[in-house]
């Protein structure tokens, strides 16, 4: 029995109990219904109430009519108090009658007359939530469904994760060491693949995403090549990849980007688009006409043994060719420059 819950989806809740106890609800049937009749009621006893009570006393002074004010107001927070802590214990009595409820609901979901099917919960998106909500979500799985035959599975950048526990705790706690009272076992998602590891995860997401969405092979082809060069250093995570995607689709319709007679220009607006997503400083520079060569080269992690001919196999002819477009200055022609840069800007092929 498996079930997806996306936590970003419900991290405007103060509570996440509710939302897991929810969506494994939508996805065990009718057959379930009482388990889950059961399962929705304690949960319902153990969310988090949604306002707390709060008793505070405050003096300025130490006059006489300051300390007599005192003292009455004391004597009323301890009458408030004790009542308090008397509901407070009942409520926790429940709480704890809830939770048996609660797991005892779960197992019943997991047996089978052979035996047991387990109940496999996916959570997604967790580093994409609120921090003080991604934590509890962690919380409200280890308190409340720790229970044989019920596993759950997070698909999570855990450097992200790490910095929501930093978040509620500091920048100098153990983040990975607390993360680990939570996970049983880590698995890191290969970025690359293929029998010799020599195709990027990545790249293939890139592709056949975009031949999903029927955009023209020339266009995904053109990104692709430039998205090659970025990857070879680092990986580029599959939510910059469909945004990358979503600027492309509007490029195709929106533009007329594979109309674009002069090959330069269609080659400016790939780049731009990748700096839009993946450093939208440097975009924003080079419309303001302030991003150098330097800082291109350092974005695409192109290294001067790339660029040179006379370096073999380490020779990169489309790294060669961005950094020269860049480069390229109408103001003061270079003499290395080939006129295939010069004419790449003009649609009749002039220099």
């Amino acid at each position: 029995q498996t079930i997806c819950f996306d936590a970003f989806q419900s991290d405007y809740l103060e509570d996440p109990l509710i939302a897991i106890t929810g969506a494994i609800g939508q996805r065990i049937g009718p057959t379930s219904k009482s388990i889950w009749k059961k399962m929705k009621g304690a949960a319902s006893k153990l969310a988090k109430p949604v306002s707390r009570i709060g008793l505070a006393v405050a003096s300025y002074g130490a006059t006489e009519v300051a300390a007599a004010a005192v003292d009455v107001a004391i004597e009323a927070a301890a009458k408030e108090l004790e009542k308090a802590t008397e509901d407070f214990w009942k409520k926790e009595d429940g709480r704890r009658a809830a939770m048996e409820q609660l797991k005892a609901a779960l197992v019943t979901l997991t047996r089978t007359p052979g035996g047991h099917r387990p109940l496999v919960v996916v959570i997604d998106e967790l580093d994409r939530c609120r921090p003080d909500y991604a934590l509890n979500v962690l919380e409200v799985i280890k308190h409340f469904f720790t229970v044989p035959y019920v596993h759950f599975v997070l698909g999570v950048n855990s450097t992200a994760l790490q910095e929501s526990v930093k978040v509620r705790y500091g920048t100098s706690f153990n983040a990975e060491e607390y993360l680990q009272r939570f996970i049983t076992l880590s698995m890191r998602l290969p970025d690359r693949t293929g029998n010799d590891g020599s195709s990027s995860v990545g790249l293939l997401y890139f592709r056949q995403a975009g031949q999903s969405m029927e955009l023209p092979e020339p266009t995904i082809r053109a990104f692709d090549e430039h998205l090659a060069i970025i990857m070879r250093r680092d990986p580029i995570s599959i939510r910059d990849l469909g945004r990358i995607l979503t600027y492309l689709a509007l490029l195709v319709t929106g533009t007329g980007f594979r109309d674009i007679a002069a090959w330069g220009w269609r080659e400016m607006i790939v780049s731009m688009t990748l700096m839009k997503v993946l450093a939208p400083n440097l975009y924003h520079k080079a419309v303001s006409g302030r991003l150098s060569v330097a800082e291109v080269t350092e974005f695409y992690g192109i290294s001067e043994t790339m660029l040179r001919r006379d370096a073999g196999e380490l020779y990169h002819h489309m790294s060669a060719v961005i950094r020269s477009m860049w480069e390229l200055d109408n103001r003061r022609r270079l003499n290395d420059y080939k006129d295939e840069y010069y004419t790449a800007f003009d649609q009749f092929g002039d220099r």
